[in-house]
């Protein structure tokens, strides 16, 4: 059962660009699992719509990164993207609001979420399963 659904419908339909500023943060951040307070949150997500082959999963990599998550990411033989993602709490869910936007080119139509468990270190792209 699934234990979140993000409503892409009332996201906003623009893109926000990035500053260099927020580049130079993101690689300072390297791929280590950060948290506040020890709290550490792990989701399951299944990113449907138009989110193959327009660099969701590169994309989504980076964003976790530059959030300080562990996870995974691979594309789905259904079309989908799927991703596991762990860390503070808050940046878990700012990256669920990102997957509901995505890259430029994506087209996402839902998010689903749900808990996940499992031991996670860094980031990485997993092949298509």
């Amino acid at each position: 059962m699934l234990a979140n659904r993000v409503d892409v419908a009332n996201l906003p339909a623009h893109r926000h660009r990035r500053h260099a500023g927020d580049a130079r943060a993101c690689r300072r951040a390297g791929r280590a699992l950060t948290t506040v307070d020890g709290a550490v949150l792990q989701r399951r997500l299944m990113i449907h719509g138009l989110v193959q082959g327009v660099g969701f999963r590169a994309s989504l990599a980076r964003e976790a990164r530059c959030r300080g998550l562990a996870g995974w990411v691979r594309n789905r033989s259904d079309g989908s993207v799927e991703a596991v993602v762990a860390g503070e709490p808050s940046a878990v869910e700012d990256l669920i609001r990102w997957a509901g936007r995505g890259p430029p080119a994506a087209r996402v139509v839902r998010v689903d979420v749900e808990p996940a468990s499992g031991e996670l270190q860094g980031f990485e792209t997993r092949p298509t399963s």
